[in-house]
């Protein structure tokens, strides 16, 4: 009789067992790192929203009669009085602040609870554009690199005069 090299039943189920329980572990790894990169609706989202807040900026800023900006080393908050529109429940005044060393925006209005408006704030940079004591423009640059786009700008030339406090 002839020797023949083969495998026993054995020890063929006990190397699928091996083999399936290290492909189970590496389409776990797989799995991990694709939820571990953000997504283009993700980052699309993301764009979304600052859109939404500049948007509701704009709009705050196209009713309002005064603007105070107040600085410093840590942060950055502006204050719109609105015009009074004789509308019951219409805000009388916004906050909007500006924390630099945690790049948070948030929004009050009245005396309602703050709201975060954005996070992850890179860079904020607001300018007012005056003519003969009176300031008719309003800039604000923002590097959100969270989001596709990046860095958002928004210009508004405001219809009302506000008086700066």
């Amino acid at each position: 009789m002839t020797a023949r090299s083969a495998f026993t039943l054995i020890e063929v189920v006990t190397s699928l067992a091996i083999m399936s329980v290290l492909m189970l572990g590496l389409s776990g790894a797989i799995m991990i790192g694709a939820h571990a990169i953000p997504t283009e609706n993700d980052i699309g989202q993301a764009d979304q929203r600052v859109i939404e807040v500049l948007n509701q900026l704009r709009a705050d800023l196209r009713e309002a009669d005064g603007i105070r900006i107040s600085t410093s080393a840590s942060f950055v908050v502006f204050r719109l009085r609105m015009i009074n529109s004789g509308a019951s429940g219409a805000p009388t005044q916004i906050d909007y602040s500006y924390t630099i060393s945690t790049g948070v925006l948030v929004r009050k209005v009245d005396s309602q609870p703050v709201k975060t408006a954005l996070t992850a704030i890179k860079q904020y940079d607001l300018s007012v554009e005056e003519l003969d004591g009176e300031y008719c423009s309003f800039n604000l640059v923002l590097n959100v690199p969270a989001t596709k786009q990046g860095t958002f700008d928004l210009h508004a030339a405001l219809p009302v005069k506000p008086i700066v406090q």
